[in-house]
């Protein structure tokens, strides 16, 4: 089995009644799993990077980083690894999927780019503390990346290389199915 990938997303404003708080904080507070979910728009990731996403053998996890001021790991959530992310299937007739409306994705992002056309899969959710990491701030304004050697959050995947085998024994995962 190859080692767990890292990726980082910045959620964006984390205040009530925004995005993240009605389709990820509210729903994990309130023990409504089935609400949980997070996308990402056609700007925040490639269909290439999609592609490698999908093809990947090993576990796959994303650490949800909240915006300035609360700039710390929210959550370290597991993907499923088939079809890790996929293109969200909004009609025109029929929707498949669930609308932004329906999610609770009601405010515009920063840039006004809205399409949230990509949809994430999670297979296991760990809460994390304000202090995970050793309450490390992601550096950068990248939105969505991979956590890796020889970038500026190195030092984050040292941590998580460190912290990793601490979460998954010890925090209280929530497991979808």
């Amino acid at each position: 089995m190859n080692n767990p990938k890292y990726y980082a997303i910045r959620t964006g404003d984390s205040s009530e009644g925004c995005n993240f708080d009605n389709s990820f904080k509210t729903p994990l507070k309130n023990k409504d799993y089935k609400k949980m979910a997070w996308g990402v728009n056609k700007t925040t990731i490639s269909d290439t990077r999609i592609i490698k996403m999908n093809a990947y053998q090993g576990d796959t996890y994303i650490v949800l980083f909240q915006n300035e001021p609360n700039n710390y790991p929210y959550a370290l959530c597991k993907l499923k690894n088939k079809n890790v992310i996929r293109e969200r299937n909004l009609g025109p007739l029929i929707n498949i999927d669930s609308t932004n409306t329906e999610i609770g994705w009601t405010s515009s992002t920063q840039y006004g780019n809205d399409d949230f056309k990509h949809i994430f899969y999670f297979d296991t959710i760990y809460p994390l503390k304000r202090d995970s990491f050793d309450g490390y701030k992601v550096k950068g304004q990248k939105t969505f990346f991979e956590i890796r050697r020889g970038i500026k959050n190195e030092t984050l995947l040292d941590k998580l290389d460190e912290e990793f085998k601490y979460i998954i024994r010890y925090v209280e995962p929530i497991h979808f199915t």
